[in-house]
């Protein structure tokens, strides 16, 4: 802005533009200037609609990607007889504390460590050969969720990484700067006056061009993508206790437990 106002004070002071142009040739330019602006305008509207669409989008796959891992996290809880269950879990958990972490300085290049994790427990899930009768039931369900939090996971991934055409960039700058000085040609008295309008259409055109270039990247400047959820599910896997056994339905009853429930029962028994 500071630019833009010494560029008008530059051309008033040293150029004398109103004693070089003709008359009414103001009246034109501000025409032109008028038109210029308004299909600016339209394609700079146009910008903003595309990369707010696509922050949002970015948005709602990080809360339902947040929602699956921690839905997967308390199904797997309930498979008290898989070997390997706490090593998966922790692979959750890893997954929960360093995926806001992994994306804190922009986009990340070479390999995820999500992915990683997620193929670790993937293919430990499918190596469990002797699921119990209750675990069957659930194991179906627990490949759904590791497909689910794969496809979300990718779909933030290909949104967040979408970019505005080069072109759709430099149109946005340097359409910008054409406007802050076509209106610095034009004369308006007092000069205060003209002054203001310069300040006040630098400063529209400023504002509007970085919102654009910071929207476009969801992960970097003042509008990223809130990673609460994420932050969220890890602290609720960090408090979550393990259920107690579930019984299968096929399982024999244990000898002691039967016990206890026959005494309870006669118990109640007598005191009818």
């Amino acid at each position: 802005m500071i630019s833009s106002i010494v560029l008008l004070w530059v051309l008033e002071r040293y150029l004398h533009l109103p004693e070089r142009f003709p008359e009414g040739a103001t009246d034109v330019g501000a025409n032109v200037l008028q038109a210029f602006i308004g299909i600016y305008g339209l394609v700079l509207a146009f910008a903003v609609f595309i990369t707010w669409g696509q922050h949002n989008d970015t948005q709602v796959a990080v809360e339902r990607e947040a929602v699956l891992v921690g839905e997967l996290y308390r199904l797997l809880s309930w498979f008290d007889r898989w070997p390997g269950r706490e090593a998966a879990r922790e692979h959750l958990r890893k997954y929960a504390h360093g995926v806001p972490g992994t994306y804190a300085n922009g986009y990340p290049v070479g390999s995820l460590p999500e992915r990683e994790h997620i193929e670790a427990l993937f293919s430990a899930l499918l190596n469990y050969r002797t699921p119990s009768p209750t675990e069957e039931r659930l194991w179906n369900k627990a490949l759904d969720l590791i497909h689910d939090l794969s496809q979300t996971r990718e779909h933030r991934i290909t949104t967040a990484s979408l970019r505005l055409p080069w072109g759709l960039r430099w149109f946005s700058i340097l359409g910008g700067a054409m406007v802050a000085v076509s209106c610095a040609l034009l004369h308006v008295e007092p000069f205060g006056l003209h002054v203001f309008f310069q300040a006040l259409l630098t400063w529209v055109v400023v504002a509007a061009v970085s919102i654009v270039l910071d929207l476009d990247d969801p992960y970097t400047g003042d509008f990223v993508v809130d990673w609460a959820r994420f932050e969220q599910a890890a602290e609720r896997m960090e408090c979550l206790a393990c259920p107690e056994h579930l019984a299968d339905p096929d399982e024999p009853e244990d000898e002691l437990a039967g016990l206890q429930k026959a005494g309870v029962a006669t118990g109640l028994s007598s005191r009818r």
